[in-house]
């Protein structure tokens, strides 16, 4: 093998290591604040980007009070950032959406029909379409 050879076959270990570890990076600073533990914080950050259109911001936000790490429960905010995420074109939020209403956990009343309704709409054939492309 010729010396470039070696050297580019040295150089993609390193640059495949180097993505590895560049994916592992936060995106925003609210991702940053949320692995940091720092949840409150996270959940300030995500709310300013989530209340200038982020989509994606919306539904960490929706996580943080459906899931409450570090955060009070608070499932009508959760729904609240969900259905705004949903709105703006996330179908993460779909099924949370329903899991929350069919539960009627936290300060959600159990409402089987707003459950059937966000479970249905996950299998309509835009959301399948965005989740295969």
């Amino acid at each position: 093998m010729t010396n470039v050879t070696t050297r580019t076959l040295r150089t993609i270990p390193i640059l495949f290591c180097a993505s590895l570890a560049l994916s592992a990076c936060s995106v925003t600073p609210g991702d940053a604040a949320r692995r940091g533990g720092h949840y409150p914080q996270a959940a300030k950050l995500y709310e300013v980007r989530a209340n200038n259109g982020d989509a994606l911001a919306a539904e960490k936000l929706g996580e943080l009070y459906h899931l409450r790490p570090g955060l009070p429960e608070d499932r009508q905010r959760a729904v609240y950032w969900y259905e705004k995420a949903v709105t703006r074109g996330q179908i993460g939020p779909i099924w949370s959406l329903g899991t929350i209403y069919r539960d009627g956990t936290g300060n959600v009343p159990r409402d089987i029909s707003k459950a059937q309704f966000w479970f249905q709409k996950e299998q309509t054939p835009a959301s399948i379409t965005r989740c295969t492309t």
